[in-house]
């Protein structure tokens, strides 16, 4: 039989992004917003992308990161900003 579903091996990369999402979601709520995040496996990886949803102001939105750059957020302050930001804009779409 085989077995075609995600696998449970995390490597380095996916820790470190789970780390980057963490980050990021404790700089979305010192300023008030807060999210919710779901990881996407991918091909042969059981964590591909993270799904955020946002809400903040009566709006909700989803927004998506690759674990590429999660990973470097884990330990980058600038990369943690700006995809902060990135979502932030995000959200500010469907404010408007």
């Amino acid at each position: 039989m085989i077995d075609d579903r995600p696998s449970l091996e995390t490597g380095a990369e996916s820790r470190a992004a789970a780390i980057g999402c963490l980050r990021i979601s404790v700089w979305l709520r010192r300023i008030g917003m807060d999210s919710a995040w779901r990881f996407v496996p991918a091909e042969g990886q059981a964590f591909g992308l993270a799904r955020a949803t946002l809400t903040g102001g009566g709006l909700s939105v989803e927004v998506a990161f690759p674990v590429e750059d999660l990973a470097v957020a884990a330990d980058d302050d600038g990369a943690v900003g700006e995809l902060a930001q990135q979502a932030i804009a995000t959200w500010r779409v469907q404010k408007v």
